[in-house]
């Protein structure tokens, strides 16, 4: 059974419109905390065409359990993505090569295809299909043309590994919470809902996050409670070049946010891609440090 506190990275790039690059990096940063999981939807359509095959009742009867890749000895990195990647790729092209039914590869890519994304397009449709063909005329290892990918001292052509990486990438399930909160710390917003992700539950999410943030501010006393002006000495900033003055307000562990605005209001550095640069963020994180801000009472002396 899916977790339903996880949701896959393909409805997350439909509910937030992010490209392939910007799920990449949702995908590494979660894989150092441990909060993907690269094989959930893999595993569950796998078991669930098992258990059609067995005609059972209910995915929850007795079945015996069909084979499928071990990963017990891997972890969650992107290093591992990729080697589980072989590894489930690897397995489908030995199931076409062993006489399985292309109907039953069908069966489990199109449950993952219909859990990966809310209602996939006819674009994702064709691209899982194309993913099959090239799986069945390539079972028997024999492509040595230009780019050929190693799998295990075996060989497939670079589309196949790349259309297959791509596909298992937006089949990875990662935490919902924590996907919503880094997702609005990095400027996105969401932009349609999905199943599992509604923009109310989204903003459930945020609003319960922002409360308990408050709860611990006041719960803690300010050590300055009858000044809320923001101090900024000029000696960290004025007449040095931007790494230079974003280095120095660093080393006083003054926050992204203010260091943001000094270098876009006092060192007029109106470039936010540059910015994002300096800080090693994106702009729109930027942009969300700005209008945070923008309210404080930042101040020289």
């Amino acid at each position: 059974m899916l977790d339903l506190e996880y949701i896959p990275i393909g409805r997350l790039r439909q509910a937030y419109r992010l490209n392939v690059q910007d799920a990449g990096v949702l995908i590494s940063a979660f894989a150092q905390q441990s909060r993907i999981d690269l094989y959930e939807l893999w595993r569950e359509a796998v078991h669930f065409v098992a258990v059609e095959k067995n005609n059972k009742k209910s995915i929850y009867d007795e079945v015996v359990e069909p084979y499928f890749p071990d990963t017990s000895d891997m972890g969650q990195g992107p290093l591992e993505g990729r080697i589980l990647t072989k590894r489930l790729l690897r397995h489908f092209l030995y199931s076409a090569r062993s006489g399985k039914p292309r109907e039953h590869l069908e069966r489990i890519f199109s449950r993952v295809l219909h859990f990966a994304y809310d209602e996939p397009d006819e674009q994702q449709t064709l691209s899982a299909s194309h993913i099959l063909d090239m799986i069945y005329e390539q079972r028997h290892f024999g492509f040595h043309g230009k780019g050929k990918v190693d799998i295990a001292w075996e060989y497939v052509s670079p589309e196949l590994f790349a259309e297959f990486c791509s596909f298992f990438d937006d089949a990875i399930s990662a935490d919902k919470v924590a996907a919503v909160l880094w997702l609005f710390e990095q400027g996105y917003s969401q932009v349609r809902s999905v199943k599992g992700l509604s923009k109310e539950l989204a903003r459930h999410i945020l609003a319960t996050a922002a409360t308990a943030q408050a709860q611990t501010t006041h719960a803690t006393p300010s050590p300055q409670p009858f000044s809320t002006a923001i101090i900024v000495p000029r000696a960290l900033w004025n007449g040095k070049t931007p790494p230079a003055a974003r280095d120095a307000m660093a080393a006083e562990d003054i926050p992204q946010n203010i260091i943001a605005h000094i270098l876009y209001t006092r060192c007029n550095i109106t470039n936010k891609t540059y910015i994002a640069s300096l800080l090693s963020t994106y702009p729109k994180k930027v942009t969300k440090f700005l209008a945070e801000a923008a309210v404080m009472d930042i101040v020289d002396s």
